[in-house]
């Protein structure tokens, strides 16, 4: 499946070769949208969200199996290019080699404005201690998240991301990690050095979606503030949005 914007200008193509006097214009009306949202759609400096995908499948009588395969290929697109522009999406078993909270979280202080290669560095800002480090940077450089050079240990991918709302069992672990190392800073770590609050909702359920999109904004649009200038600490940021009466056992997932 091509890209989402090939897809639609291929249907503009058709339509237009039709009727040659078939305009953009046109087309965007007849999708039901503006004619600069639909040449952002063309150019692929825009994707449309859920609700905007289901109209114009309606609007261009898209097949069953062709939704499936679009949306799959416009979600890829849509995390890969979000935001700070992800270079590279990493598979269940790739991430499985790296998810460890430790390991993560080592892989990120290489962002840092003060970041030496050195693992005695690493081991004194971590707390780690070096044998662990090198084994992490080992997993690291196995799945060419990283490269050793003649300088030490560097980045090869800056924009990282995994599957989205995809079942992952490496993933849900390494949020569990990530949840209790909050749990710890609950208790250990300054107010003033940390913020954790939370808001309980009536909702309508057919609005979660959107709320997800919101928060994948708000992620991205936070981080090109808090990684912006000199980051030298590195910090975890986790967002729950989830029914409280699931019927699940507080000991599973």
């Amino acid at each position: 499946m091509k890209s989402f914007s090939s897809y639609l200008y291929e249907q503009y193509e058709k339509r237009k070769s039709r009727n040659p006097q078939y305009s953009r214009r046109a087309f965007a009306r007849d999708l039901g949208v503006s004619s600069g949202r639909l040449a952002d759609y063309l150019s692929g400096e825009s994707l449309p969200n859920s609700q905007t995908l289901e109209k114009l499948f309606q609007a261009l009588n898209v097949s069953p199996s062709d939704q499936d395969a679009i949306f799959e290929k416009l979600k890829k697109q849509k995390y890969l290019s979000r935001g700070q522009g992800f270079t590279k999406q990493l598979s269940e078993e790739e991430f499985r080699q790296v998810s460890n909270w430790k390991c993560w979280s080592l892989l990120t202080l290489f962002r840092s404005f003060d970041f030496s290669p050195e693992t005695e560095w690493l081991s004194k800002k971590t707390g780690l201690p070096e044998s662990e480090i090198l084994t992490h940077l080992k997993n690291l450089e196995t799945i060419g998240l990283i490269k050793k050079t003649a300088d030490g240990y560097i980045l090869t991918d800056k924009s990282i991301t995994t599957s989205n709302d995809v079942p992952s069992s490496a993933i849900r672990e390494a949020h569990r990690q990530f949840l209790n190392r909050a749990q710890s800073a609950l208790e250990n770590v300054p107010i003033e050095q940390r913020d954790m609050t939370s808001i309980t909702m009536c909702i309508a359920p057919k609005n979660v979606s959107r709320a997800k999109e919101i928060i994948a904004e708000f992620r991205v649009r936070l981080s090109e503030l808090l990684e912006h200038e000199q980051p030298t600490e590195v910090y975890n940021l986790n967002v729950c949005l989830f029914p409280v009466f699931h019927g699940g056992s507080d000991e599973k997932n």
